[in-house]
């Protein structure tokens, strides 16, 4: 069986100084974690930067003025962009996928003739991740989000993500290099922090579940049969 939902929280997208942020996710915010132990139906919610539009326990500031998207994109690009946040932005996600989708389709044509920063096409890639981990499309977020960072190695937000997906897929070792990776470049963030200590607190707990598991099976191994029991025929 997964593990529930991954905890979620609002952040930057990137380290001070950096870029845009993305905006239109969906968030869960500090204050209001998802428990380790919550419902497996909770749909699955990505680390956000930014403002965002109102969520459950969400304090929000988001105003549709304040669409954005990465700047060296052409303008075309651009237009759709805003386009495909702002589905995000109404939780139209699987709207918001093939937008996202085509305008990488198109960028990847026109690179070449086109001055289009591989940070630019980076946030598109982190956006598309955003919307596949809304729709609880894991495989796809994951890869979203790996060709993301690929592209764009600040992007810490990604790494973040990768870290509550493969938690959700109980690959903990896989989810503890990306948390450690993300506290890298954001060493301060107390959302990732929380992640780790929720990530450490689950494998105490597996461990400490095994222990018990292998001292009672010492237990029935160490327990002499009794003598006075017959063999069946």
């Amino acid at each position: 069986d997964h593990a529930s939902a991954p905890l979620t929280a609002d952040v930057d997208l990137r380290a001070a100084g950096k870029a845009v942020p993305i905006r239109g996710y969906p968030d869960s915010p500090p204050g209001n974690p998802q428990s380790a132990g919550g419902s497996g139906e909770q749909s699955l919610q990505a680390v956000s930067g930014g403002a965002y539009p109102e969520s459950p326990g969400a304090a929000s500031s988001w105003d549709g003025a304040e669409q954005t998207s990465p700047g060296s994109l052409p303008r075309w690009a651009q237009e759709a962009f805003q386009h495909a946040q702002l589905c995000c932005e109404q939780q139209r996600f699987s709207e918001a996928v093939p937008l996202f989708r085509r305008i990488l389709r198109a960028l990847e044509d026109e690179r070449q003739e086109e001055d289009v920063s591989r940070s630019a096409v980076a946030e598109v890639w982190a956006h598309l991740g955003v919307a596949m981990q809304s729709l609880d499309r894991v495989a796809e977020a994951v890869e979203s989000y790996q060709k993301a960072a690929s592209l764009d190695p600040s992007l810490h937000v990604c790494f973040a993500n990768l870290a509550t997906l493969h938690a959700y897929l109980q690959e903990r070792d896989k989810a503890v290099e990306y948390i450690e990776r993300a506290l890298a470049l954001d060493s301060l963030n107390p959302t990732y922090a929380q992640i780790r200590n929720q990530l450490e607190a689950a494998a105490a707990t597996a461990a400490s579940t095994e222990s018990t598991a292998a001292a009672a099976a010492t237990d029935v191994t160490a327990t002499p049969a009794d003598p006075g029991a017959a063999v069946a025929a």
